[in-house]
């Protein structure tokens, strides 16, 4: 009788354990909830970019600022090619009306 007494107090013991645990469980419609969070992470995951995909973007960005830095060298001679071919030619009408 004591075996049976110990016993059924060990039972007692483990289910008391189980009932303070199961209030932490999560119950389906939670599952549901993360199953449909994940879901909506899977059907974006393809639209993110790749770490290739940044590799390309950052060697086009390089290339982009080459061209501009290029431009604006080309401009800047242009600037001053014009500055200097219009002060010869303001010059060249100052002589001819004085």
């Amino acid at each position: 009788m004591d075996d049976i007494l110990k016993r059924l107090g060990s039972v007692e013991t483990q289910v008391s354990a189980i009932l303070g645990i199961i209030p932490h469980l999560a119950t389906k419609a939670d599952l549901a909830d993360v199953r449909a969070s994940i879901g909506a992470i899977e059907a974006v995951i393809p639209h993110l970019a790749t770490k290739a995909d940044l590799a390309d973007v950052r060697t086009e960005v390089k290339e982009l600022k080459t061209d501009v830095a290029s431009i604006e060298t080309a401009i800047i001679k242009w600037i001053i090619a014009t500055t200097l071919a219009t002060a010869g030619l303001a010059f060249a009408i100052a002589k001819f009306v004085h």
